[in-house]
């Protein structure tokens, strides 16, 4: 048989085999790649709290909010406090002692 009559039809074969594969694996691959993000979807969705546990959380959530404002009512107050003071009224805990 002639070498190049050979090569002409492996050189068709495979030209062939390879068309008929894009053809009938690209259906299969779009349903693969549509089952794994949906599987990934699910696995995201899967770590979401319940009702309960979301609504707890914003509760303590409040309960620090609440916690923050009074500890930054206070801490202005005291700065208030401290801007008014006369520099000679509050003397240092030393100078008393000795004094």
């Amino acid at each position: 048989m002639d070498p190049n009559a050979l090569a002409g039809m492996v050189f068709t074969l495979v030209l062939a085999s390879l068309v008929g594969g894009f053809i009938l694996l690209l259906p299969l691959s779009r349903r693969l790649g549509l089952l794994l993000e949906e599987k990934a979807r699910q696995q995201k969705g899967g770590l979401s709290l319940p009702a309960q546990d979301v609504q707890a959380l914003r509760d303590r959530l409040e309960a620090l909010e609440s916690d923050v404002r009074v500890a930054a009512e206070r801490q202005q107050f005291i700065e208030e406090l401290l801007a008014r003071r006369e520099p000679d009224q509050i003397g240092s805990p030393r100078s008393e002692k000795e004094g």
